[in-house]
């Protein structure tokens, strides 16, 4: 399913999707040899331009303007990527099965390797309202834990909210959602963003590493279904209209 015609972008501020790779290993990868994987990237994709290292990551990133980008990280034990407002969401998985297929040749990964393989769709909401009581009032009002506060006086200052759950009885293959109020509610134009985490986690071995377009487009499938059946119309979307109020 493309962004466009699943509505991602039209409902948020941004909308991204990552993937991440878990490895056992956490040693941190040779200089030369993550460099030597980046200009193999860039071969594929001429728009991968840029490089930085963060503490102990290098991060290849492809500006593609109107706040859209791409982006490729390896740091020691994981190696993630994503794709930031993508055009076709499908470009995403492309990339990801493009790192995924190159990895084992420049860091001899396989399958017993792998702790865990998941992907995420981000939406993010901006506003200048505080995030944590629009949170509060909109998923959990009415509840058990929101009759803690009694009067009027006390005020959400701090949560998180986050479920995960198997989605087969195994327990390997398990959806997460959560909630990351920022936004204090200062006002005069100090806006951030609230973000909702849509994501769907294969833990390993992975049997079928060898082949890891199926694994991504398998992890989609299940995001895409999680996303637009429980989580955009749950949880985006009413927070969404609290927003915009």
């Amino acid at each position: 399913m493309e962004a466009s015609e699943s509505g991602y972008s039209a409902i948020c501020d941004d909308f991204y999707v990552n993937v991440r790779l878990d490895l056992r290993v956490k040693q941190a990868p040779d200089d030369r040899t993550v460099m030597d994987f980046f200009e193999r990237m860039r071969r594929v994709a001429p728009s991968f331009t840029g490089v930085k290292k963060i503490d102990t990551e290098w991060i290849l990133e492809a500006p593609l303007g109107d706040q859209r980008m791409e982006w490729v990280a390896i740091g020691p034990g994981a190696v993630r990527c994503g794709a930031v407002n993508p055009i076709r969401v499908s470009a995403a998985y492309e990339l990801a099965t493009n790192v995924l297929e190159a990895i084992p040749g420049y860091f001899g990964i396989g399958a017993l390797d792998v702790v865990s393989l998941e992907l995420t769709f981000g939406f993010d909401l901006d506003t200048d309202q505080d995030h944590y009581e629009a949170v509060h009032d909109t998923l959990l009002g009415g509840s058990r834990l929101a009759g803690l506060m009694r009067c009027d006086e006390e005020r959400v200052v701090e949560m998180q909210p986050m479920l995960a759950w198997s989605l087969d009885h195994s327990a390997n293959l398990q959806a997460q959602v959560e909630v990351r109020p920022r936004g204090k509610g200062r006002g005069l134009g100090n806006v951030e963003s609230c973000s909702v985490y849509s994501t769907v986690k294969r833990t390993g071995p992975v049997e079928r590493f060898e082949d890891p377009g199926v694994l991504v487009h398998e992890l989609a499938g299940r995001v895409e279904a999680l996303a637009s059946d429980r989580v955009i119309p749950e949880i985006v979307m009413p927070l969404r209209a609290r927003f915009l109020i």
